[in-house]
C-alpha cells in the first residue's frame, strides 16, 4: 500500500517540513484531508491537490490550475502582457482548447447590460448593426409564416382564418395583397 507524507499544516499554509508536522497517510486519505482543507478553509492549493490526488486532473492540468489561480487578480505589467501577447501570435488553438475556452467564458457576462461590456459609444454601434443584420433578408424569419400571429395583441388565443394580414406568406406578397385576398 503507497503511503504519502502530508504536512499537517500545508506549507502553502505556512507548514514546514520538520518532522512534528508530518504524518502518513494513505493517497485516499490524502486526497480527503486536502478535499475538507478546500471546503473548510477555501484555499485554492487544497483543491488543485485534492482533484490531483483524486485522480479527477493530471499532474500536467494541475500546474496550469496552480498558475491560473496563483496569477489571478495580480495585476500585470503592460511588459508582461505585451511578452503573453507576442508568444501567441500566429498560433493557432486546436478544437479542444477553443472549447475549453467557451466554456470557461461562458457565464462572465451573464447579467450584465450592453453598456456594460462595451462601453456607451460601442454598445450604440452594436446594437445598431444587430438591428441593421437582422432586418429583410437578413432576418432568419424573413419571408416565413408570422410565428407570433395569434399569440400577441388582440387575437390573442384566438385562432386565426389561413390568411390574415398578420401573416406574411412569401417575400413576394405583400400585407395589401394578402389583406385584399383575405376579404
Amino acid at each position: 500500500m503507497t503511503k504519502h507524507k502530508h504536512h499537517i499544516l500545508p506549507r502553502h499554509a505556512g507548514g514546514t517540513n520538520d518532522p512534528d508536522n508530518l504524518i502518513e497517510v494513505t493517497v485516499e486519505e490524502h486526497a480527503e484531508i486536502h478535499r475538507c482543507l478546500w471546503v473548510y478553509g477555501g484555499r485554492w492549493q487544497d483543491e488543485v491537490a485534492w482533484r490531483t490526488l483524486s485522480g479527477q486532473i493530471t499532474f500536467d492540468e494541475a500546474r496550469r490550475m496552480a498558475v491560473s489561480r496563483a496569477l489571478k487578480n495580480k495585476p500585470q505589467t503592460e511588459e508582461h502582457k505585451k511578452k503573453r501577447s507576442l508568444k501567441l501570435q500566429g498560433k493557432k488553438h486546436k478544437q479542444e482548447s477553443k472549447d475549453q475556452i467557451g466554456e470557461s467564458n461562458k457565464y462572465k457576462l451573464v447579467g450584465k447590460t450592453w453598456e456594460e461590456i462595451y462601453g456607451l459609444e460601442r454598445a450604440h454601434e452594436k446594437k445598431q448593426k444587430m438591428s441593421h443584420d437582422k432586418s429583410g433578408e437578413g432576418n432568419p424569419n424573413f419571408g416565413k409564416i408570422g410565428y407570433w400571429a395569434g399569440r400577441i395583441g388582440p387575437n390573442k388565443g384566438k385562432k386565426l382564418p389561413a390568411r390574415s394580414k398578420h401573416m406574411i406568406n412569401t417575400k413576394e406578397e405583400s400585407v395589401e395583397d394578402m389583406v385584399v385576398n383575405n376579404e
